[in-house]
């Protein structure tokens, strides 16, 4: 127990936290970072495991965008048709999306790649050239770049909300026309009524 005594509540039996690792070992404070679990090993097994969890990760990031530009999509059409019943705007937007996942996946991603790239680039000048004294400088950078970035969101739907009306238009230009039947058409056919 080497000194310590465990502090339980009386009404539970069980300790409420766990006690986190601290690798203080290189090859184990360095390889359990770039793998992100506790591990042991040499450069081999970081690199494998660097990959591993960037790739896992990317993954994640692509599925949470394709969800997220679904949702955009249903509550364009939501609002585009004036649809109360979100459940058929769901349906409609995950057809659309499927349909035309190619083009709006990077009409979205563009959009994102570039709020990514200058939020970044803000924190990089933030982080190396702002002087920890300069709180003025520092709450009109945050506020710039929080700005940005609610600006970057509104272009993405704007952007989703033109395509969606281009859509439109395509669908009814290229739906058929057909005559309707003149009104008196039946009414002469049929003589004695």
């Amino acid at each position: 127990s080497h000194g310590w005594a465990e502090m339980v509540p009386s009404d539970i039996g069980q300790p409420l936290v766990g006690v986190a690792a601290l690798p203080t070992v290189t090859e184990v404070s360095r390889m359990s970072l770039l793998c992100g679990r506790l591990s042991l090993g040499a450069a081999a097994q970081e690199k494998a495991g660097f990959w591993l969890l960037v790739s896992g990760l990317g993954a994640i990031g692509l599925v949470l965008m394709c969800i997220r530009l679904w949702f955009d999509m249903a509550q364009v059409i939501a609002v585009a048709e004036d649809e109360r019943r979100m459940h058929k705007a769901l349906r409609r937007a995950a057809a659309i999306v499927s349909r035309n996942f190619g083009s709006l996946f990077w009409l979205y991603f563009r959009i994102s790649f570039v709020s990514w790239l200058v939020f970044g680039l803000a924190l990089q000048l933030w982080k190396n050239r702002l002087q920890p004294d300069s709180i003025l400088t520092a709450f009109f950078l945050g506020q710039a770049m929080m700005v940005f970035w609610l600006a970057c969101r509104l272009w993405q739907r704007a952007s989703e909300a033109l395509w969606y009306r281009r859509y439109q238009a395509d669908a009814f230009a290229s739906a058929p026309v057909t005559e309707p039947e003149p009104a008196m058409s039946h009414a002469m056919a049929s003589p004695g009524t």
